[in-house]
């Protein structure tokens, strides 16, 4: 008789003892499913950062808004020779060099990483005065043979003088620019592996905080 009321007393506080710490146990479910939910898209977003940030280097964004310098300088170079001499090889070798610009100007109007210049009207400004001095020079050439002769060749020397300060914004500005972009994407990435360890600790803290209430809980049941 003894043993059976022993055994029965025992199940008794077992199972009060698990009642008891239903809810600590409740608690640290929701807890970790929450802390777990965090640190998943904490990484998602890290994962992004980084994918955006390695295919900036791959493609070598500097090396593309510098290549627009040295074409409008050889350009602008050629254009003065041809203004000068008014040689058919020198006329030639303008168009060729204009070819390449007016190639290179298309190709930063459909840059994807123009998106990463914080002021998206900055740079449409800059584009956008490169964009009509092609627009203008064609419709010139067009109304004649479609090559350069000497008065085209003068008149596309001024409209090169005119977009100068707009070529040397696209060159060094957005080379600073994309910098920045950078170190921003840097600092958020840093910013994210902080908050991971934040959430960790106070994962680790909340954890320890509900065994030491259910050690309470187990001695005063006891």
């Amino acid at each position: 008789i003894m043993l059976r009321l022993y055994t029965r007393s025992t199940s008794i506080t077992v199972v009060g003892l698990a009642v008891a710490l239903l809810p600590v146990i409740w608690l640290l479910g929701i807890l970790l499913v929450a802390a777990l939910l965090v640190v998943g898209m904490l990484y998602q977003r890290q994962q992004s950062e980084m994918k955006r940030f390695a295919e900036q280097g791959q493609d070598n964004v500097v090396w593309v808004y510098s290549q627009l310098g040295i074409d409008y300088y050889r350009t602008l170079g050629a254009a003065k020779v041809a203004e000068a001499t008014g040689k058919t090889a020198d006329l030639d070798e303008l168009q060729l060099r204009y070819n390449i610009l007016v190639s290179r100007i298309n190709l930063l109007r459909e840059y994807r990483f123009a998106a990463l210049f914080p002021n998206s009207s900055w740079y449409q400004q800059q584009i956008g005065a490169l964009v009509r001095l092609i627009a203008q020079t064609d419709k010139q050439l067009n109304a004649g043979d479609g090559y350069f002769d000497r008065p085209q060749a003068v008149a596309l020397l001024q409209r090169l003088d005119g977009v100068a300060d707009n070529v040397r914004e696209l060159t060094v500005g957005a080379n600073t620019r994309l910098t920045d972009a950078a170190n921003l994407s840097n600092q958020s990435l840093q910013d994210i592996n902080t908050t991971v360890a934040i959430t960790a600790a106070l994962l680790m803290l909340v954890a320890v905080l509900i065994a030491v209430l259910a050690w309470r809980n187990l001695r005063h049941s006891e």
